[in-house]
């Protein structure tokens, strides 16, 4: 049974967003305005009625091959030591730690199908309890595990544990070592309102005192960061290879900032924008758009991936955080209708000014989910600036690729940045020149080109260079597709960065999708001089570390070139992998050595 409230006043207020989504993906969807009420109003779990997902019992066939196991176990109990054994094959999975339920393992799919918007118990028919679990009868992945404790609700305390729990993890990765939400929610006055900054300690960030530090600053500041236009780093960075974040040097750079902070205010109903491809290569002079500075500023250490799916044990969810602003994705039927209680944990701990749903993610067509993006709470600014290893990016909220920003690859950029000093870098599919303008600023690189087919983003690249204070004989901003620049391209390059999208979304596009890596490599590689290095990043779920490998060495037979793998690794550490998923995580990245 489920408690459904609202009133058809309220059901229409659901329905006033527009919705963007090709005609064949409308086709293959089952949820639509059922799950919209839920992102206003909370689900109830009522512990004592919520249905019970039973595992299906295989019998396998076997007998004991160890003649010592007959015992006097056997001897005695008048069981045969060769008679068949009935085995439970399907709980295997949830003994080892794997979230997951397939429909194939499912004995009552049919009776739960009757109520698809609801949460599980997991049990296998000897009454052996897995857990709570999110539930969708039309999917492949039938059920996703999200809580052992089946004793309690899952309600909006639930995800505020949780997501504190997230936040702890977080905080130790941030150059303070504390996050603000975390001191203010243990340290609280006898009101109940948060201590201040004074007592804690903690730098309490808002856009008015960043607009105040930065109008203090003259243009004949000497400081020896902005002579040189590189951040400084402290001894302790250096060590560990992170970049500590110098105020000194961020003020002076930003000193060409107006002090306007005016937060551009994004429409609730957000329509379809479509990305303008263009064939041909065009180049401009890097020149700051008229708005360029009109934009928020974001505190770095309040941005990063907040809850990461599995690896946080909350399956299909995925949470970015932009300081004062979320982005959220669902990717499965059942965090879509836990969005209202997902959505009031956030706003308690984090109080943020806006939440956007960022839904338009193809994995939700596996749900068979409707693709779409809105403002749900508060307002959204259309872009912001987010600073990552001390530069400056301007970043659109609303229409970039993911949820906004691609935390994962955070270290990998500051690790390119060691090898880059006076080399010549290409960087393909640059969104926003992330790669290509931390080499060419903090890895002084001789030369950068980055390559996008995408007018708009090749735009805010040219505004986050412009941000940088990077000249332009140093970094050249191309517009055009990969393979309409390799066609017209007559020099070789010392790095090469390929990160291009997910080539392999689907099972069925498995095979084809590892040629497409194949080609990528093979054609990249005639570019790169002898000894120099290639990047490549693969985002998808379905290949494993032996894949991986396998397309590598495919891309090289027979060009006669000897590579060897200088480095490799996963995403960054906001980014947590479950274990028991670790050879199917969606991340992975080498650095090779090519040479003659």
């Amino acid at each position: 049974m489920l408690i459904l409230r609202g009133t058809k006043k309220n059901h229409n207020n659901y329905l006033k967003c527009r919705y963007f989504s090709k005609v064949k993906y409308i086709k293959n969807t089952k949820f639509k305005e059922e799950l919209y009420k839920y992102h206003h109003e909370q689900y109830i779990d009522d512990v004592s009625i919520r249905p019970i997902l039973y595992l299906k019992e295989e019998i396998k066939k076997g007998k004991d091959k160890d003649e010592h196991k007959y015992n006097h176990e056997y001897k005695y109990s008048g069981v045969d030591k060769y008679k068949e054994k009935e085995k439970n094959m399907h709980d295997r999975r949830l003994k080892r730690n794997v979230p997951l339920v397939y429909s194939n393992e499912v004995s009552n799919l049919e009776e739960l199908k009757n109520n698809p918007f609801t949460l599980v118990n997991v049990k296998n028919n000897n009454g052996e309890s897995f857990g709570i679990a999110t539930f969708n009868p039309y999917s492949l992945i039938t059920a996703r595990i999200i809580s052992q404790n089946t004793l309690f609700p899952i309600n909006i305390n639930f995800f505020i544990e949780k997501i504190k729990a997230c936040l702890l993890w977080r905080s130790k990765l941030t150059k303070g070592g504390k996050n603000r939400n975390m001191i203010s929610l243990s340290e609280l006055s006898s009101d109940g309102n948060p201590s201040s900054s004074a007592s804690t300690g903690m730098p309490m960030y808002s856009s008015t005192s960043a607009t105040t530090e930065m109008s203090k600053c003259s243009s004949s500041s000497t400081h020896t960061s902005a002579s040189t236009g590189m951040p400084m780093y402290s001894s302790t960075s250096a060590s560990t290879g992170m970049s500590m974040y110098s105020s000194t040097s961020a003020t002076t750079e930003m000193s060409k900032c107006s002090s306007t902070n005016t937060h551009t205010s994004a429409s609730s109903n957000i329509s379809t924008s479509a990305h303008t491809n263009t064939s041909s290569m065009l180049t401009s002079d890097i020149s700051p758009s008229a708005h360029v500075h009109a934009h928020p500023m974001l505190d770095n250490q309040f941005c990063y991936r907040l809850i990461n799916s599995e690896g946080d044990n909350l399956p299909g969810l995925i949470i970015d955080r932009f300081d004062e602003y979320i982005s959220v994705q669902h990717l499965t039927v059942g965090c879509e209708m836990l969005a209202c209680n997902i959505n009031d944990a956030l706003i308690e701990l984090l109080k943020p000014k806006g939440i956007i749903f960022r839904n338009d993610n193809k994995e939700r067509l596996n749900e068979k989910l409707e693709i779409y993006k809105k403002v749900v709470y508060g307002k959204i600014p259309e872009q912001v600036i987010l600073i990552e290893n001390d530069c400056f990016f301007l970043i659109d909220l609303i229409n970039s690729p993911g949820t906004g920003w691609f935390f994962n690859r955070k270290c990998l950029r500051n690790l390119l940045c060691t090898y880059a000093y006076q080399k010549n870098i290409l960087d393909l599919f640059s969104y926003v020149g992330s790669f290509g303008i931390q080499c060419a600023k903090n890895g002084k690189a001789k030369s950068v080109k980055c390559v996008e087919k995408d007018k708009k983003f090749v735009q805010l690249a040219k505004n986050a260079a412009y941000l940088n204070n990077i000249k332009n004989n140093n970094i050249e901003f191309i517009c055009c597709d990969y393979l309409q620049f390799f066609k017209n391209c007559n020099e070789l390059f010392d790095i090469i960065v390929l990160d291009p999208p997910n080539l392999i979304p689907k099972s069925k596009f498995i095979e084809s999708g590892k040629k497409r890596y194949i080609d990528l490599i093979n054609v990249a590689q005639k570019y790169i001089t002898s000894n120099g290095l290639l990047l490549i990043i693969f985002t998808t779920k379905l290949c494993t570390y032996h894949d991986y490998i396998n397309i590598i060495n495919e891309s090289f037979v027979g060009t006669n070139r000897s590579v060897k793998i200088v480095g490799q690794g996963r995403a960054s550490p906001d980014n947590p992998v479950h274990i028991s998923l670790y050879l199917f995580a969606d991340f992975y990245w080498f650095i090779l050595q090519i040479s003659f």
